[in-house]
């Protein structure tokens, strides 16, 4: 197998640039913290994973951290892939930190004050347009369905050998951010960078299960008790559902086995778009807006009302408080 010409990228002129700027700190520098969000997903997952396994064969010293552990659908995906908890990081023993993917909820605040910007490179790889952080680099660009089809694009541009390891982790992102390619940001880049990783013979059949189909009784019972709730606002055509802590404790499930509920109501026909509300933790309530692109509705611009952001199409927001539901709706105490 070879890898396919790395031509047929569009790449804007400072994403090139960013790129290459990227190239050098890599070749300078010899110790890397990567940090990976909160609640870890498929495209946090795949792009810390993919550049661990590329700057380990570089020799580099290399650490991922998150708040939370690697999830058990991952685990199989993701061998020789540890994540070290944030508790135990010493941040001022690495040159370069690395954000990968919603980078605001990677660099919290109280990671911001550990980090020695004076002596440490900070850099931002995202597909979120709504980054705050000032980073040293900021490889960010909204046109791309994940950072797992950014980071995808360095190796290509860069004619980086990419290895089975490393494409894996990077389809595993694009599959989550995409859907599977069923969501309105698969462009034809998408499959493009896509064709190139599974030319190193990745297990796609392996990582649509474990991302998608893999679904445990507790989930799909959460699932249905989001669907049976889900009611029409025939005033703004929003569909809206709500999982509160006794549904989650019926269930015995969490939050973020409800992630996917937001892009099926979505498509329920006549509706703009979809709100999902759901208990994150005892005192914070996360929300998931979606909409499909006939709608031509910006979700992100209601998300941004709300302290949140994201894309035009999938935005989120955080509130503080516990989510009640009535005979009237939901209320947020």
């Amino acid at each position: 197998m070879t890898n396919l010409p790395s031509k047929k990228l569009l790449l804007p002129k400072n994403l090139r640039k960013e790129f290459r700027i990227f190239s050098h700190i890599i070749a300078e520098t010899s110790s890397f913290l990567l940090i990976a969000h909160p609640n870890p997903d498929a495209d946090t997952l795949g792009a810390t994973s993919s550049l661990f396994f590329y700057l380990k064969s570089l020799n580099k010293k290399v650490v991922v951290t998150c708040k939370d552990s690697l999830p058990k659908n991952f685990s199989l995906l993701f061998k020789d892939f540890v994540l070290t908890p944030q508790e135990d990081i010493d941040y001022s023993s690495f040159e370069v930190i690395i954000a990968c993917d919603s980078a605001d909820r990677c660099l919290s605040p109280s990671i911001i004050k550990k980090i020695d910007t004076e002596k440490c490179i900070v850099i931002i790889i995202d597909h979120h347009p709504d980054t705050n952080f000032s980073a040293d680099v900021c490889i960010v660009d909204e046109t791309f369905s994940s950072t797992c089809e950014i980071l995808g694009a360095f190796f290509i541009q860069n004619t980086i050998p990419l290895t089975k390891k490393i494409a894996t982790a990077l389809l595993t992102g694009i599959l989550g951010d995409t859907g599977n390619f069923q969501h309105a940001n698969t462009t034809p880049q998408t499959l493009y960078i896509t064709s190139c990783l599974l030319n190193k013979g990745t297990p796609l059949e392996k990582i649509i299960s474990r991302i998608s189909t893999n679904k445990k009784i507790s989930t799909l019972r959460l699932w249905g008790r989001a669907f049976e709730k889900a009611r029409i606002c025939s005033s703004n055509g929003m569909i809206v559902s709500g999982i509160t802590e006794e549904d989650l404790a019926f269930c015995n499930a969490n939050s973020e086995d409800i992630s996917q509920v937001a892009n099926m109501l979505a498509t329920v026909p006549g509706i703009q778009f979809a709100l999902i509300l759901s208990q994150h933790d005892t005192t914070t309530i996360k929300g998931s807006f979606r909409s499909e692109p006939l709608q031509n509705t910006d979700v992100s611009k209601i998300a941004h009302s709300l302290g949140g952001g994201g894309h035009t199409l999938a935005s989120g927001f955080e509130l503080y408080g516990k989510l009640i539901d009535t005979d009237d709706g939901w209320i947020i105490k």
